[in-house]
């Protein structure tokens, strides 16, 4: 197992990390980045997926949180059209950087479903020569975070996540579509850690914790949650409230009691 692996894991085999990619493509998320990532890792999250920038500017905020790097890139949000998906740095920059593990998207289904096949092996295998933690965000290519859950079926599903194995990839990031009991089945279908992506920021508490809780009990080994943590009015607390069901099992109410 490789040694950055539970730099990101705690010792349960279940993490919380932090989306903070989102500013990728020149769209800023936030005006204090390192406030918000100095009240998550209060919080207690156990790593952080953000970009080149953010990483190489806000590293003492990060502490000892695990540093997931978002290596790909496509165009800036001015762009006029999205271009094929490429890798955007080299392994030996997010060496440098002190990153964990590598993140990359896989849009599978899109006209681009070949690039971004080549893209994750080359990622997965230059990540197993020097010891990072390969990760992929992969789904079907539907309407992205579509909240019609239709759209993104089972079968999908087992064949987004499973691909995402089978190209080497250490970690996926994904949507938990439920019910618990079809999702179970995309968890059983894949032999590498699935954790949840957050989708688009909702205002309603409650509602975003009984998603993580539904995930964790369909089989997700933790959530990688970006707008629902660092648009929250309250991020340490929350944070904290997502770790409890992660970390501890425990349920929405008792979640909500600690914020």
């Amino acid at each position: 197992m490789k040694t950055r692996y539970w730099r990101i894991f705690g010792s349960d085999g279940k993490t919380v990390i932090m989306a903070f990619d989102h500013g990728g493509g020149g769209r800023i998320p936030v005006d204090d980045p390192g406030q918000i990532i100095s009240e998550a890792v209060a919080g207690g999250v156990d790593a952080i997926l953000t970009t080149y920038g953010i990483a190489k500017n806000f590293r003492r905020e990060m502490g000892k949180a695990g540093l997931l790097l978002r290596i790909d890139a496509g165009g800036s949000a001015l762009a006029p059209s999205w271009p094929p998906p490429k890798t955007r740095y080299a392994i030996e920059d997010a060496l440098r950087l002190g990153a964990d593990g590598l993140m990359c998207m896989g849009v599978v289904g899109s006209e681009q479903d070949p690039e971004y096949m080549q893209m994750a092996a080359d990622i997965a295998a230059a990540c197993d020569k020097w010891g990072l933690v390969a990760a992929g965000e992969f789904t079907p290519d539907t309407p992205a975070y579509s909240p019609d859950f239709a759209s993104r079926p089972p079968e999908k599903m087992k064949v987004a996540c499973r691909v995402a194995a089978e190209l080497g990839l250490d970690l996926i990031k994904t949507q938990y579509i439920p019910p618990i009991e079809a999702f179970r089945t995309v968890v059983a279908n894949t032999y590498v850690p699935i954790v949840a992506l957050g989708g688009p920021a909702d205002p309603d508490t409650a509602k975003v914790l009984r998603g993580v809780r539904e995930a964790m009990d369909a089989g997700c080994r933790g959530v990688a949650m970006g707008r629902n943590v660092w648009s929250h009015p309250n991020v340490r607390g929350f944070v904290t409230a997502i770790r409890k069901i992660v970390h501890e099992d425990a349920d929405v109410e008792s979640a909500l009691a600690v914020m």
